[in-house]
């Protein structure tokens, strides 16, 4: 899980799920990822207080994860894919073609946001880049409007050991 901030220091709780390879035509691999998935949701009800969003290349369709379900029915998160035209975008694009089947893609990649969230989702587009020829990139720009964003910048105090080895010298 990662945290990032969408502005107002809003923090956003990202989990990114990487499933099973062949969920969509192994029912054991859709499983093992929809234990991923409902880890997740697990982590998500005990943290109630943050606005969160659920990632990743699920390798099975919405439908063979029993907890995507539960995402969208239970929880309310929805899905920005299925939704797209509410996004600037069209619903249900494709987001994966495997090398080896020209023509044949699916929808693996998928962004759900916690319906808190979605409010400030601006837009959600599906790109594809030849030099990316399996994965479209899954873009969500949150509308800035309500939000007073004010850039954060860390610095690094400078290095100890430097210091300490350039007295040396």
């Amino acid at each position: 899980a990662y945290f990032f901030d969408i502005g107002n220091d809003l923090p956003v709780l990202l989990f990114v799920i990487y499933g099973w390879t062949g969920g969509r035509t192994s029912p054991p691999a859709a499983k093992r990822t929809d234990s991923l998935v409902q880890a997740v949701i697990s982590e998500i009800q005990a943290q109630p207080g943050f606005l969160c969003a659920v990632c990743g290349d699920f390798n099975a369709d919405v439908r063979d994860v029993p907890g995507l379900s539960t995402l969208t029915t239970e929880m309310h998160f929805s899905d920005l894919g299925a939704c797209g035209d509410q996004f600037g975008s069209e619903s249900n694009l494709t987001t994966c073609q495997s090398p080896n089947s020209v023509g044949n893609t699916t929808r693996n990649d998928v962004i759900f946001v916690h319906p808190c969230l979605r409010p400030y989702v601006k837009l959600f587009e599906v790109i594809w880049d030849p030099v990316i020829p399996v994965h479209a990139i899954l873009r969500v720009t949150f509308a800035s409007k309500h939000l007073n964003f004010v850039p954060k910048v860390n610095w690094m105090p400078p290095s100890y050991y430097e210091a300490v080895r350039d007295q040396f010298r």
